[in-house]
């Protein structure tokens, strides 16, 4: 049976920033993946440009399905309809594996990440389907917040082009964290003093074994 992972975030560039390598990692070893978008994040640039577009360039040479909500950037509200949408598409795709937001509930994350983060893990605990694995992702500021990383994926073969897609969104180059230095301080970060590889890190919030 073909393995699916799921990614549901907040807005485009999110899956870049936390967990695009952990994506080419899965892709490679031949899951199907799929990536939903809570809105298309315009709220967060005053360019008249498609950043969902921006999203859908850096997975156009994989047949990787990106697909976006339409809810309110900056004000996707935790309330019955986010979380059926949500529901709704991880019925329809029935993964085995989810990544999404950390639900991180001190106010240093995002709002609308912290909202999708809830939204997951309410409907997983709903849905007859069983997701074997759900993977809360490093939130920007994670040292700030009560995230507690517990599983690293080693990204180091798809390192490089994590920062050629982060690249790909011209209408955020201008904040820091789409850089290539804070992307490398957070590639080190989890084990930095254990070796020179780098990660993307998770908090493992189910793991069924199947």
């Amino acid at each position: 049976m073909n393995k699916k992972l799921l990614v549901i975030i907040g807005h485009p560039d999110d899956a870049e920033i936390t967990c695009f390598g952990t994506i080419m990692k899965y892709y490679a070893a031949g899951w199907s993946c799929k990536l939903i978008m809570a809105s298309n994040g315009n709220q967060g640039t005053s360019l008249d440009v498609d950043r969902l577009g921006e999203c859908k360039a850096v997975y156009s040479a994989h047949d990787i399905d990106v697909t976006c909500l339409n809810l309110p950037d900056g004000y996707v509200p935790y309330n019955i309809e986010t979380i059926t949408a949500v529901r709704n598409e991880i019925e329809k795709f029935q993964p085995h594996t989810i990544i999404t937001h950390y639900p991180d509930t001190g106010g240093t994350e995002h709002q609308d990440h912290a909202t999708i983060g809830k939204a997951v893990i309410n409907s997983i605990l709903r849905i007859p389907h069983r997701v074997t694995q759900v993977l809360l992702a490093q939130p920007l500021f994670s040292e700030l917040s009560d995230f507690r990383p517990n599983y690293f994926v080693n990204i180091d073969e798809w390192y490089e082009e994590k920062i050629e897609a982060l690249k790909k969104y011209e209408t955020q180059c201008q904040k820091y964290y789409m850089g290539e230095n804070f992307t490398a301080f957070r590639a080190y970060l989890p084990i930095a003093s254990c070796t020179d590889s780098k990660f993307e890190a998770f908090q493992l919030y189910s793991y069924i074994d199947q």
